[in-house]
């Protein structure tokens, strides 16, 4: 973890809206920021995307458009 200053640190807890005292020291400051911007240890599930064969087909489709586009191209350009 990168140190920071206790300026650094504050400006932090005021865009949070956060309260602090002035007089308190830089790690209770810091304990202070990480309380609040800690991210919960449980991560959400994620299910996976599960197409429809005809959006897969239509995504292929467009991809094999695209190549023959680009091949029509690079003879146009010669």
């Amino acid at each position: 973890m990168a140190y920071k200053t206790n300026e650094v640190i504050k400006s932090e807890l005021e865009a949070l809206n956060i309260a602090y005292d002035d007089d308190m020291t830089n790690a209770e400051l810091q304990a202070l920021l990480d309380e609040a911007t800690d991210a919960p240890d449980e991560q959400p599930e994620v299910k996976p995307v599960v197409q429809d064969k005809e959006v897969n087909l239509g995504v292929a489709t467009i991809q094999d458009h695209e190549k023959r586009i680009f091949a029509i191209e690079q003879q146009l350009k010669e």
